[in-house]
């Protein structure tokens, strides 16, 4: 987070411009992380692009601070082989 708060303006208005052209979890993850360190109207056309009744899961860690529920994300802890839960 501290990387992308540190960026300009127009640095952080390409990152949101370079994710229209990702997937829409990919779009929905950056949105949230750039929600945290811009302006809404940077933001604003990344949740826009988004199917309103999709939702994102990731592998992430719970403290870790995304608008979740603007960006509808749900963390979900995924099991790996050989890790005790």
């Amino acid at each position: 987070r501290t990387l992308i708060k540190n960026l300009s303006e127009n640095e952080k208005w390409m990152i949101a411009k370079l994710a229209l052209k990702y997937n829409p979890g990919t779009r929905a993850l950056t949105g949230s992380i750039l929600d945290q360190v811009a302006e809404s109207d940077i933001t604003d056309k990344l949740l826009g692009s988004l199917n309103p009744v999709s939702v994102f899961s990731y592998n992430i860690k719970e403290e870790t601070s995304l608008n979740k529920e603007k960006w509808r994300i749900i963390l979900e802890l995924i099991a790996i082989k050989g890790c005790p839960n």
